[in-house]
């Protein structure tokens, strides 16, 4: 009975350890890893992605206005051209009714 005593505390003694260093390894999976250089790391690459976005976004908001300001100047142009074309329609009519009316009158 003395050897089952001694078998049955050592496999007692085998499972608590197995359980002990079980439940350290889980704490050590659940640390984070990452050390003070990643960090630092992360930040510089964050820190220069938002500068280079930054940039990007002002040279196309800058690019943007520039084609309004064309767009603006377009519009007036064809405002002007259709200006142009009213006046070429109105002299075209009255020089065709002086013609008319003076065949008409020479008549």
């Amino acid at each position: 009975m003395n050897e089952v005593t001694i078998i049955i505390s050592t496999i007692i003694a085998l499972f608590v350890v197995s359980l002990l260093l079980i439940r350290h390894w889980i704490k050590q999976s659940a640390k984070p890893n990452t050390s003070d250089e990643v960090v630092e790391w992360l930040k510089s690459s964050t820190t220069s992605m938002n500068t280079r976005l930054d940039e990007s976004m002002a040279q196309f908001n800058h690019r943007l206005d520039n084609s309004a300001a064309v767009i603006a100047q377009v519009q007036k142009n064809i405002g002007e051209f259709a200006e142009i074309g009213r006046s070429m329609t109105f002299y075209i009519l009255q020089n065709c009714v002086e013609i008319l009316v003076n065949k008409f009158l020479a008549i």
